[in-house]
């Protein structure tokens, strides 16, 4: 999330968004992928990334030498734009229809990645993974105490005050963290098949998470 300032507490701009639902490797059917085990396409690698980088620190260099050091040291009060090298602007952002050629998955993934989450031993939901973790010790007969007094300890560092901005963010929908219509509907689209093979694992989780999300 370095590369993208303001993606936790909701303040990411819409190129930025962009930017992160088309070339991470986590907003392309991760979940999927991590299961039924078909390598992802369709986003940029970091060396390319890295490449983009050097390029706008170079453009930003010759920028601070016309400029003079006063102009250097009001850029760097300013914006950090020159270490975020963004894949859009304003003026270029994509749109789904242009981005769909690049889904690379369908049914046959789908139930191949079904076949191998049915292998699993257990099965964990994350949106009771406490609960999980607790029954999980309980079958493997570990000290149910220390377990509990562990996840205590982990959810009230979580809760903390320099955490609470977050927490009131996460309580939106996703299309309200968002913030952008376009790019929730093309991260729904894409990840059509990581979205049903997550509500297939809940069916399957050893622990049912009753109207939690």
């Amino acid at each position: 999330r370095g590369w993208y300032p303001g993606y936790a507490e909701g303040a990411l701009s819409h190129a930025g968004w962009w930017d992160y639902a088309t070339t991470r490797k986590q907003t392309d059917n991760f979940f999927l992928r991590i299961v039924e085990g078909t390598e992802g396409t369709g986003y940029v690698d970091r060396h390319d990334r890295q490449s983009r980088q050097r390029e706008r620190q170079e453009t930003e260099r010759h920028r601070m030498e016309r400029d003079g050091q006063k102009g250097r040291r009001r850029r760097r009060k300013g914006s950090n734009s020159m270490l975020l090298p963004y894949m859009y602007d304003a003026d270029t952002l994509p749109n789904i229809d242009t981005l769909r050629p690049l889904f690379d998955l369908n049914d046959t993934h789908y139930r191949r990645a079904v076949d191998n989450l049915n292998r699993f031993t257990v099965v964990l939901d994350m949106a009771c993974l406490d609960d999980g973790l607790v029954a999980l010790a309980r079958i493997l007969d570990l000290n149910a105490t220390v377990v509990d007094a562990e996840l205590e300890e982990i959810a009230t560092r979580c809760h903390s005050s320099r955490h609470r901005a977050k927490d009131e963010h996460k309580k939106k929908t996703p299309r309200e963290r968002i913030g952008y219509d376009d790019v929730y509907e093309y991260l729904l689209e894409r990840n059509q098949w990581d979205i049903r093979l997550y509500e297939y694992s809940k069916n399957i989780s050893l622990v049912e998470c009753r109207g939690r999300t």
